[in-house]
């Protein structure tokens, strides 16, 4: 979510904030001191626009759900119960104010 919100940031117009679902992107947990891979996960996320109830009105923002899935040795969804948990955060991410 905080290198989503970096690229926001940087560039609200990057494709990979553009309305749709992005990834897989495969991201692996490893011990510093021997390299060892301690975790893996796959990370996809979903951008959409932010509905604003007046009428007429466009919110200059946008939302943005990530989705967590923990995988097991050889890439697939990790199926041991203390281990498959999916984690699902949503942030709407808006310019900065100027002033």
């Amino acid at each position: 979510m905080e290198f989503l919100a970096a690229l926001y940031d940087a560039d609200p117009a990057d494709t990979a904030l553009s309305c749709g679902t992005h990834g897989p992107e495969e991201i692996t947990v490893t011990d510093p001191s021997d390299g060892r891979v301690l975790n893996r996960f796959a990370v996809v996320w979903e951008t959409g626009p932010v509905a604003d109830p007046r009428p007429g009105k466009e919110v200059r923002a946008v939302r943005v759900t990530v989705r967590v899935t923990p995988l097991g040795p050889e890439r697939e969804r990790s199926l041991k119960p203390w281990l498959n948990k999916e984690v699902h955060v949503t942030g709407i991410f808006a310019p900065k104010e100027v002033r």
